[in-house]
């Protein structure tokens, strides 16, 4: 529906050529992690376009949630020392996650 709306159109519906903005181009496969796990979505794409498609869901280069992201200082708060992150994360994320404890670290002194 995100991308019928940049269109201006629907699937098939032809349009006059001033109002033309672009054509369908299938989709790409983006992995994004949630708070459920690692999925993979279909995001979709435009091509022969004047301005870029982005969706206004899901951001372009954004791969983890943003309320996941918001738990990280949390657990950090409650005593979650940064070697130990790996482990949580493991569970949160699955065996995917890359989060090493020099990361942690430097997050810290931005959430300090």
């Amino acid at each position: 529906m995100e991308r019928d709306e940049f269109l201006a159109r629907k699937r098939h519906e032809r349009v006059p050529k001033e109002k033309f903005r672009g054509y369908r181009n299938g989709y790409s496969r983006r992995s994004v992690n949630l708070g459920c796990g690692h999925i993979e979505i279909k995001m979709p794409r435009v091509s022969d376009s004047s301005e870029p498609f982005a969706s206004q869901i899901l951001p372009p280069y954004m791969r983890t949630s943003p309320k996941l992201l918001e738990t990280f200082p949390e657990l950090y708060l409650y005593g979650l020392s940064s070697g130990d992150f790996r482990e949580a994360l493991k569970i949160l994320l699955g065996e995917k996650a890359v989060l090493s404890p020099s990361s942690i670290l430097r997050l810290k002194e931005y959430w300090v």
